[in-house]
């Protein structure tokens, strides 16, 4: 695209797309065929320093809203299984998976990004 197309950043439209479809999780081949660009494309802004500097800006602040969001979610879910550990009478199976599927939210948003780094290493290796 024309240089006059990108922002402040140095990042087209198209650009912003793609990095944002990566953050919600899509694989690299899902993201070019819904932006109808090559699959080759991609791996060259993978390549460029401004795209991999939004990519990683937009994924931090992410991973930040994310954990703030869950943190709240987290100290209650821990606090219904201290409740349940205490509670020898009552039967909380659901509850109990429910709290335990908060702790699982954290990790995964964890994993999400060692994944995307790891995907993002493949690409430049690929390169040289």
């Amino acid at each position: 695209m024309k240089e006059s197309t990108k922002n402040n950043r140095g990042i087209t439209p198209e650009q912003q797309q793609a990095i944002l479809l990566l953050v919600e999780g899509r694989k690299i081949n899902a993201v070019a065929k819904t932006l109808n660009i090559s699959r080759n494309t991609i791996s060259g802004w993978l390549k460029q320093e401004a795209f991999i500097t939004e990519f990683d800006r937009v994924l931090n602040e992410f991973a930040v809203s994310s954990m703030l969001n869950l943190s709240a979610a987290s100290e209650d879910a821990a606090q219904l299984l201290r409740q349940i550990v205490n509670d020898k009478n009552a039967k909380y199976e659901v509850r109990l998976k429910a709290a335990m599927g908060i702790f699982n939210v954290l990790e995964n948003a964890n994993i999400v990004r060692v994944n995307y780094e790891l995907d993002r290493l493949k690409e430049l290796l690929k390169g040289k």
